[in-house]
């Protein structure tokens, strides 16, 4: 007897095991593509591409280019501050390098955008703020238990210093 024979008492239940596997991708191929964001020059779904694609481009670039990408696009939004040029450089600032991360301006830069009428880069925005407030508020919080540690270690200290007279 064959495993199969122990759990699958006759061939009808496997017959069914086997269409109920396959129908749910036959179905995924009867779906008409999805629109790509990128069909559609100039929306805002296609700026947020862009912005993605500039900030991935950015984490895996070297310093220099890293520096010339964000004088660039600061040159752009001074420039003219549009939707474009404004997800671009809070995106390079958004990016966790020392050299562009700045997330105190990258939230200025996106508070409006997450407050406007809703699409694709108000929620791109809203997802960057969340991760952006979350970054900082971690930051603050290591701060502190910096400054609790070197405050534990200057008692130790003193306290060595005691011991030691």
């Amino acid at each position: 007897m064959t495993f199969a024979f122990y759990f699958f008492p006759s061939r009808r239940w496997l017959r069914r095991l086997a269409l109920a596997a396959w129908l749910p991708l036959a179905a995924c191929q009867s779906l008409p593509p999805a629109a790509s964001l990128t069909t559609i020059p100039g929306s805002d779904g296609a700026r947020v591409l862009d912005a993605l694609a500039l900030g991935q481009r950015m984490s895996n670039a070297g310093g220099d280019e890293q520096k010339r990408e964000l004088s660039h696009a600061q040159q752009a939004y001074n420039r003219e501050k549009s939707l474009e040029n404004r997800l671009n450089l809070a995106t390079l600032l958004a990016l966790p390098t020392p050299l562009l991360g700045d997330e105190t301006r990258a939230i200025a830069l996106l508070e409006p955008v997450a407050a406007g009428s809703p699409g694709p880069a108000r929620d791109y925005a809203g997802y960057l703020l969340a991760h952006l407030r979350d970054r900082v508020r971690e930051g603050k919080s290591a701060r502190q238990l910096k400054e609790q540690l070197d405050a534990l270690k200057s008692l130790e200290r003193q306290l060595i210093e005691r011991g030691g007279r």
